[in-house]
């Protein structure tokens, strides 16, 4: 089962990398950082710059790097059952859920690629143009280089789970119908839905999307000098992300077991 399922993810790469609309999403995310600071300035001093990647990754990871996921990921397979293509695939000795599992990971690899980007492309300006030396009050060294390091790592780490439960939505939508506008439609629909009625119905507490935004309150704050923990919203973003992941998978592979590909 696991060679299976490695092997469809390698052909999912291949495929992949030969698609010039998988480069959209990469291409709009350095863009977006290398115009950053005609907004929010760079500039070599003695001042530590971990606020400007507070600044410009939730914004290039969490707002339109999330669009850019949600999107791919709603094509996946849509595409693929819209084009009829999906049955030559499952000819193969290929189980349903062995497929749909490729493209978790095919989805959960795009996300990755997106996040390593846009935190290369940041922290590479911020060396070219300004400069990361710790976090100081005065004279006095608040948090050191090697802990800001590691307060992002937890961060883009925290904020990777909330994203992967983006990615079974997104299947979830894909899977649920045959044309990919409609999938994309959906998907992006329904997420602005939720962001716009979330804090209204005071439910953000129980939506995963609010636990890609929240690392990042800990991470702004270390860099403006504060004390702050990523606990205990860190537990019930783990929690939370990982329900909507089983959820969203069950109601897909679901959907997956009684369509009918013949048809």
């Amino acid at each position: 089962m696991i060679a299976r399922i490695l092997n469809a993810f390698r052909i999912e790469l291949a495929k992949a990398i030969r698609l010039r609309t998988t480069f959209l999403g990469p291409i709009t995310i350095i863009i977006i950082i290398l115009l950053t600071p005609f907004a929010y300035p760079l500039q070599q001093d003695s001042d530590s710059d971990y606020d400007f990647l507070a600044y410009v990754l939730p914004l290039s990871i969490n707002v339109f790097g999330h669009f850019m996921v949600l999107i791919y990921s709603a094509t996946l397979i849509s595409t693929e059952l819209s084009s009829g293509s999906i049955r030559m695939i499952l000819t193969r000795p290929l189980r349903r859920r062995e497929y749909l599992i490729a493209k978790l990971l095919h989805g959960l690899a795009y996300t990755l690629a997106l996040n390593g980007i846009a935190l290369l492309t940041a922290i590479g300006l911020v060396q070219l143009l300004g400069n990361l030396s710790g976090i100081y009050f005065g004279d006095e060294l608040i948090y050191t280089d090697t802990e800001m390091i590691r307060t992002l790592f937890v961060t883009m780490l925290l904020t990777f789970l909330p994203q992967c439960a983006s990615v079974s939505f997104a299947l979830f939508m894909s899977t649920a119908t045959k044309n990919p506008a409609a999938a994309v439609g959906g998907t992006v629909g329904f997420w602005i839905a939720l962001e716009t009625l979330k804090h209204p119905l005071d439910a953000q507490r129980y939506l995963f999307s609010t636990y890609a935004e929240s690392p990042w309150t800990v991470f702004n704050d270390r860099c403006n000098g504060f004390e702050s923990s990523f606990l205990p919203e860190a537990w019930w973003g783990i929690g939370i992300s990982l329900a909507y992941i089983v959820v969203f998978g069950a109601l897909t592979l679901y959907i997956m077991g009684r369509r009918n590909l013949v048809a």
